[in-house]
């Protein structure tokens, strides 16, 4: 037993020194592959050189956008849906070429879809996403003078509301195509383009109606790009090369309802712990257990492709198998990184009483779940009631559930294309790798529609502007605002 042991030893030490250099070759192999891929898929095979894009232009169409308070509410009025008319008003003057392919119009008139046909009608259309509204914005919270819906642009950088998230892509994707037209470059492919007006608030009345009608006329797609990664530089202690993130898949959404109930009454003669107080303490046991943690494919293959580029301790780690138990440690200490290996949970909301005076016999908590692959909402339901203690005065309920996404292929035509894209744009020294998306989008609403759904957006970004989605200051550089528009341009005229 005790030789066996040595030699089980002495197999894993040199599998944990041979396994990255074997891993790095491999790597590089497919990486020029990707960044190559076929003749046919290379745009200097035809001599085209991309139309001229000017940043300053680019930024001044996005900064024009971000005037509009796009902000969706599940309760439509003539008021909500003013920005959005006007929005579209915006666009059409800006884009009048790319407008007039403008096709199907919704019954409240806020979702966007467009059709430019191609050269080649053998080929199966492909699809590009973008959404128009926007998370709310509180003005006070904005600092020297920049409102969220001025469109400012100083130092360098577009500010608004928006701008990062995602207004760029509808801007960017519009202007593509506006120049293409223009100036009279064809290109083989038929592009639709797609603009949902409620992402923000799960997309029912957007890009679920738009899917709906895409597979009502029988259209599939060969390749599918939302919003998602971006090109992340000094995302990750240790990897100086940006990473550009690309969304293979996304994780699910489930809100649990935690409902406590107790003794109701006067708050003069209270008999505790109360409603409220019961739901306290499930609440905050709840909040001190985690889920199981594991790698799933992308994550997995993202760590790889890191850690075959990184080298140091860090790149072994990274890409050694043997020892993925340290790195699931370190992710799980690391509350951003964290929800990368295992359905995490937030509480959001909670209620009790409507009066100061007035015990509640019941109180009740939402629960948000992001559920990773195989995860239900039913699970994290019984999890959940487990975590509070098991109590009969305790109850939790399944409010709603969005199912995790498919995963889509990395070593497919279509994904190599989308990395020699992105290489091509944002550079050679980028680390191009899957990831799988933390936060939901629109694009879940089209895997019945195409098997290769991917989460990109065009731009290159360090940690602290990430930080500003949905936060205050959120801004863009004027460099990323042209950088867009080559992108869709570059990968409208490579064919995949």
């Amino acid at each position: 037993m005790q030789v066996i042991l040595v030699l089980l030893i002495i197999a894993a030490a040199l599998f944990a020194l041979i396994a990255p250099a074997f891993w790095k070759r491999k790597q590089v192999l497919a990486s020029l592959r990707t960044l190559l891929g076929t003749h046919a898929g290379s745009n200097k095979e035809h001599d085209i050189e991309l139309p001229e894009v000017s940043d300053k232009d680019q930024a001044l169409l996005l900064a024009g956008a971000l005037k509009f308070p796009t902000v969706a509410y599940p309760q439509h009025s003539d008021e909500s849906l003013k920005p959005f008319l006007e929005l579209h008003e915006y666009l059409a003057r800006s884009f009048p070429k790319a407008w007039a392919h403008r096709i199907w119009a919704d019954e409240l008139g806020t979702n966007l879809v467009f059709r430019f046909d191609g050269t080649d009608a053998s080929l199966k259309p492909a699809l590009l996403m973008a959404h128009q509204d926007v998370v709310p914005a509180n003005p006070t919270e904005w600092e020297n003078g920049r409102g969220p819906f001025d469109g400012t642009i100083s130092d360098g950088f577009v500010w608004g509301r928006g701008a990062f998230d995602v207004k760029i892509q509808l801007v960017s994707i519009l202007s593509a195509f506006e120049k293409l037209i223009e100036e009279g470059i064809p290109f083989k492919r038929t592009w639709y383009a797609a603009f949902g007006a409620d992402e923000e608030i799960q997309g029912l009345a957007g890009a679920v109606k738009i899917a709906e009608r895409f597979a009502k006329d029988g259209i599939r797609f060969e390749f599918v790009l939302d919003e998602g990664g971006a090109c992340a530089e000094n995302y990750i202690t240790g990897v100086k090369a940006p990473v550009a993130a690309v969304g293979v898949g996304e994780k699910g959404i489930a809100n649990i309802k935690v409902v406590a109930t107790g003794k109701g009454g006067h708050s003069s003669t209270p008999a505790n712990p109360t409603s409220v107080g019961i739901l306290a303490q499930a609440i905050a046991k709840i909040e001190k257990k985690q889920s199981e943690s594991f790698f799933t494919d992308p994550v997995s293959e993202l760590f790889y492709i890191l850690g075959a580029n990184t080298g140091g301790a860090l790149g072994f780690i990274f890409v050694n198998p043997l020892l993925r138990p340290i790195l699931k440690r370190v992710l799980l200490s690391n509350p951003s990184l964290a929800p990368m290996v295992r359905t995490s949970h937030a509480t959001t909301m909670c209620s009790g009483s409507q009066a100061h005076n007035v015990i509640p016999s019941t109180a009740e908590a939402v629960i948000n779940f992001r559920l990773m692959p195989g995860d239900t909402a039913d699970r994290c339901a019984r999890w959940a009631w487990k975590a509070a203690g098991s109590k009969k005065n305790i109850r939790c309920e399944v409010i709603d559930e969005r199912t995790p996404s498919n995963i889509s292929p990395t070593k497919s035509t279509n994904y190599a294309r989308l990395a020699g894209t992105i290489a091509e744009v944002f550079g050679r020294d980028v680390i191009i790798a899957p990831y799988l998306m933390m936060g939901g989008s629109d694009a879940k609403c089209y895997e019945h529609l195409c098997t290769d759904v991917y989460r990109f957006e065009p731009a290159r970004l360090d940690k602290t502007e990430i930080q500003r989605m949905h936060a205050p200051n959120e801004r863009l550089s004027l460099k990323n605002c042209g950088d867009a528009v080559r992108f869709y341009l570059s990968l409208i005229l490579r064919e995949f």
